[in-house]
């Protein structure tokens, strides 16, 4: 297309055309938003993302948004050790041998230290949290981790929109952004047709932002992505980088196959937020209508109606009592049909949101333990959407780290054979399981060995080998020594004894040549 061959200038058509195919996902994302947390998308046309009119009659909504967000981020990025590790590929690892490829891994440890703390110094964990409610929420969040370890950003539905080829990757973004002239350099100013400084320097005119668009395109394996404002590309904003390493994810919560977007987790319980919403107004209003006291007094009652207002206790008045009453709403049954509906209602968003579940410590040190058994509750709750969310969030973003790394020279370019490997949520489920299965294995191992006996009658080097398969421990060969290796450890055992044993005979004879050379 014409956009495609000729991109410069064409930035806020292409933004206005793809906005059509994200106005009924933008829609039901506001949907969403008012009956949990109305501030994170802003009604349209809003100046002020902040201006909420109308807030929920129940804070059910924003409890269970933030419960789950706050587990998702503790399991995906769990604070003060790394959520991957690097590891090599079996055959570069049966290559190297044991002890080469123990000090690789002690190197490749520290890299995965050094990514932590990068991502530490960008602040991602405080971003991370805000994407997560967002697809939550909405479904759809875009991020952005800059290359140079600066501050993550992240945009919301309303400020951009986006186009996936059919398996779901991101051919297409195009961001609208609103940025003060001033914080442009003046060069760029002039170059995209900005005041000057000089202009602005008037304290009394206020400052206009203006729209900038960025926009991101996957060209092969590249993505590229430069800026445009007033259609004129913004000089030195140009930049590409290899697809895998790009910095720039368009994520969704759960992917709708045809669809450039998602579909979020608040959406699938549409029905019972609506539902509690309606019963909580109702009792709400009930509630403020049964507060309200009226007394009615009977004409003939014989009773100062003011003179009974203004009596304090204990006070002495004449009347017919009989003839005095409160008002009631005799309306206690349908009340109680309500109340048990809201009941019902916020029971069931509770179990959804994982609200009675298990919580995790809010402390600086959480085990891995309770970090594992959120993750299995996530994934027991979520229906698999978590697996899929922690490999389309944390892979790119080790695979990004890593890259910053490398261009900050602090860390050397890594070999196809080296990958990272996700070792927090429900991954850790399977590493933990790896790690047991070698210890029970090691543990079996060493009693056959400390048995002569049995020693004597079975090859307990095979023994081992079949034990370990069987544990379910990988590459069992690369623990147990080989023949050779036994045969030289024994021949060397065996030199070193003979060499122990004739150490008395050596001591005694030079004794002897000394007590002769005395006499």
């Amino acid at each position: 297309m014409a956009e495609a061959d000729n991109p410069a200038g064409n930035a806020e058509r292409l933004y206005q055309r793809l906005v059509k195919s994200r106005n009924s996902v933008l829609e039901a994302g506001r949907a969403a938003a008012k009956v949990t947390i109305p501030g994170l998308i802003p009604e349209e046309g809003g100046s002020d993302p902040h201006d909420t009119l109308e807030q929920p009659w129940t804070s059910m909504g924003a409890r269970g948004v933030n419960n789950v967000s706050a587990k998702l981020l503790i399991t995906l990025f769990p604070p003060e050790r790394p959520f991957f590790r690097l590891d090599v590929d079996a055959a570069t690892a049966q290559a190297m041998g044991v002890d080469q490829l123990g000090k690789v891994q002690v190197a490749l440890a520290g890299i995965s230290r050094a990514s932590m703390v990068l991502a530490e110094q960008s602040a991602s964990r405080t971003i991370w949290m805000e994407a997560l409610r967002h697809l939550v929420v909405v479904g759809n969040v875009l991020v952005y981790n800059p290359d140079d370890g600066s501050r993550m950003r992240m945009w919301r539905l309303d400020q951009y929109v986006v186009q996936r080829n059919a398996s779901g990757d991101l051919i297409t973004a195009v961001i609208k952004d609103d940025i003060y002239p001033s914080e442009l350099e003046e060069g760029v100013r002039a170059a995209v047709g900005l005041e000057s400084d000089d202009e602005d320097q008037d304290a009394s005119k206020e400052e206009k932002k203006v729209p900038i668009y960025t926009v991101i395109r996957r060209i092969g394996d590249q993505i590229e992505h430069y800026e445009e404002i007033n259609k004129l590309e913004v000089p030195g904003s140009r930049g590409a980088v290899e697809a895998g390493k790009a910095g720039w994810q368009a994520l969704r919560w759960q992917a709708v196959p045809g669809s450039d977007y998602g579909r979020s987790y608040v959406t699938e319980y549409a029905g019972d937020f609506l539902t509690l919403e309606d019963a909580t107004k109702a009792i709400v209003k009930f509630a403020a209508e049964a507060s309200r006291i009226l007394r009615i007094v009977d004409p003939n009652a014989g009773v100062d109606v003011e003179e009974l207002a203004e009596a304090e206790s204990g006070d002495f008045l004449t009347g017919f009592i009989d003839r005095i009453g409160t008002l009631q709403l005799d309306k206690n049954q349908d009340f109680n049909v309500v109340w048990q509906l809201a009941e019902n209602t916020e029971r069931r968003l509770s179990q959804a949101f994982l609200m009675p579940a298990n919580t995790i410590r809010n402390a600086e040190r959480v085990t891995a333990e309770e970090v594992r058994a959120v993750a299995q509750e996530l994934e027991d709750a979520l229906g698999g959407t978590y697996t899929v969310l922690s490999a389309e969030v944390q892979r790119p973003y080790a695979n990004r780290l890593l890259y910053i790394l490398e261009r900050q020279k602090k860390a050397p370019k890594l070999p196809d054979s080296v990958a990272p490997v996700i070792i927090t949520g429900f991954s850790a489920l399977g590493q933990n399981h790896e790690t047991r299965a070698l210890l029970d294995w090691m543990a079996a191992v060493s009693g056959w060995f400390q048995n002569p006996a049995l020693a004597g009658v079975v090859n307990l080097t095979e023994v081992s080998r079949r034990a370990g398969v069987g544990f379910g421990v990988q590459d069992v060969d690369t623990l147990l020594k080989s023949e050779e290796q036994q045969a030289q450890e024994s021949q060397a055992a065996q030199q070193n004894q003979a060499a122990m044993g004739a150490v008395p005979e050596i001591a005694k004879g030079a004794v002897s040549a000394l007590q002769q050379e005395n006499q």
